[in-house]
């Protein structure tokens, strides 16, 4: 026992620059240990499995996620209590860790039934479909048993039958719409203003978009004119005269491609 917990290390340990002033933060960690921890360094997102001595409240755990990640700069934190057994919570526990990575799913798991069929964990749901295909979603919801602790289990989605309830796809589908509608999107591009007719307009382009410069060849671009003859760079070694001391050798190319 002692051996499996020197490899499963403490959260103050794994999250060492993390120094909570909220007593109920603090709390929440003390005794804590990180069984598994995976890092996107790409997307700066973490997720980790985390095993509380005291079981934590959802919001709790929010507020725990917040304040890791802005200790460390990352983008989102998931956490995911491990735990013995399923729980009847784990339904909508693994349908907020699927929302997370596809925000589209929200509402889709209103009032779906988690329940364990010979080694599947199976969501029947009160949908017919769902925006992203059933294969994915099942991926990222093994994803959260893993992390969760029963890596045996595997998730199978049940919809409803075709017509059952056609007005309630509708209903989720237009609340699809809109939540993806108040996702933050990148900023808008800076809308160029309409040219202006007359001579200050002119200036005012040639100041924004200068025309590039033709260049000529032989044409010296910065400093002064080479005066001595030209030697192959492969004659300047540590040994010949062009390196002896107080002298300063100059290179001369061409300039193939150039970046303003």
């Amino acid at each position: 026992m002692e051996q499996r917990a020197a490899q499963r290390p403490l959260f103050t340990e794994a999250f060492s620059l993390f120094r909570p002033e909220e007593e109920t933060l603090r709390a929440l960690i003390d005794g804590a240990r990180v069984e598994k921890m995976q890092i996107f360094r790409a997307s700066r997102r973490l997720c980790a499995s985390v095993t509380f001595v005291r079981p934590p409240e959802d919001e709790a755990l929010a507020s725990l996620e917040k304040a890791v990640a802005a200790a460390y700069g990352l983008s989102d934190v998931v956490l995911v209590e491990r735990h013995e057994g399923l729980l009847p919570e784990d339904g909508q526990r693994a349908a907020a860790y699927l929302k997370r990575r596809h925000p589209s799913v929200n509402g889709f798991f209103n009032g779906c039934v988690l329940s364990v069929e010979g080694g599947h964990a199976v969501f029947s749901l009160s949908c017919t479909t769902l925006p992203i295909p059933a294969v994915d979603a099942e991926s990222v919801l093994a994803e959260y048993f893993t992390l969760a602790g029963s890596d045996l289990l595997r998730p199978e989605l049940r919809f409803s039958p075709m017509g059952s309830d056609p007005s309630f796809d509708k209903k989720l589908r237009e609340q699809m719409e809109k939540e993806l509608s108040n996702l933050p999107s990148s900023p808008p591009a800076e809308r160029t203003p309409a040219p202006q007719s007359g001579e200050s307009a002119g200036k005012k382009r040639f100041a924004r978009a200068p025309r590039p410069k033709v260049m000529h060849e032989g044409e010296t671009i910065y400093g002064k004119p080479f005066g001595d003859a030209f030697v192959p760079l492969s004659a300047v070694t540590a040994d010949s005269e062009y390196a002896a001391a107080g002298v300063y050798t100059t290179v001369a190319g061409k300039v193939f491609a150039s970046e303003r």
